[in-house]
């Protein structure tokens, strides 16, 4: 009988807790959970952002392929993929990608220095040699084969004003990359290097930039707690 009044006077006693001290408890451990919901979350979203350090990897070198295009970071230049206009002359190459012009001996230098950073190697002065396997190799994977058989060739205007027009070529395997002017080869075997003023860029959110944006939430999230906590 003693059990059973203690049991209900404590019963009673529960439900005598004044209702405004209920709300305030529940209120404060909601915002418990959302607070670490909120870490959790940004936690997570820092955590993903390990996953882009491949893409960021690719960014960080001067030439990248985006399709049929080879952007060329350093020099804010694209190139269209050789395997486009393979077997084209320079002027039905122009004429069937109108929004990109012939390439210069200057810029065919400069898209060889960017190969060279990315890919090692010598590049030699323009009709002087041939350049090494590694960097031929890597702009064959890049710019993609022409004529068959692994070989590469691509046509740009040297300056002479002739019908013949200078070249890159590669040999894999065999002679290595040459880069000369006045190249006399079978058009069949030559693609045309067609180059434009622009980038084609994929924005990739940095990683650093994502364990940013989680610290200052957390941050944020904290703050808002103490505020309410001292109120």
């Amino acid at each position: 009988m003693v059990e059973t009044r203690n049991l209900y006077m404590l019963s009673s006693n529960s439900h005598n807790v004044h209702p405004s001290k209920h709300a305030c408890t529940h209120r404060r451990f909601l915002e418990i959970i959302m607070f670490k919901q909120t870490i959790l979350a940004l936690t997570s979203a820092a955590v993903s952002g390990v996953g882009f350090a491949g893409s960021a990897e690719a960014a960080s070198l001067n030439l990248v392929k985006v399709g049929n295009i080879v952007q060329d970071n350093r020099t804010d230049l694209s190139w269209l993929d050789l395997s486009q206009t393979d077997g084209m002359t320079p002027m039905q190459a122009l004429s069937a990608f109108p929004e990109y012009r012939l390439s210069t001996t200057s810029e065919v230098a400069e898209l060889l220095k960017s190969a060279q950073e990315d890919f090692g190697g010598v590049v030699p002065d323009l009709n002087t040699g041939v350049i090494s396997q590694p960097l031929g190799g890597g702009l064959r994977t890049l710019f993609g084969g022409t004529g068959g058989f692994g070989f590469m060739g691509g046509r740009f205007d040297d300056g002479n004003g002739n019908d013949v027009f200078g070249a890159i070529q590669y040999f894999p395997g065999v002679a290595g990359l040459g880069f000369r002017e006045d190249v006399a080869g079978p058009i069949a075997e030559y693609g045309v290097l067609l180059v434009r003023g622009e980038t084609v860029s994929e924005s990739v959110p940095e990683p650093v930039s994502l364990l940013g944006m989680a610290t200052v939430g957390v941050v944020a999230a904290g703050g808002v707690l103490k505020k309410k906590a001292t109120a």
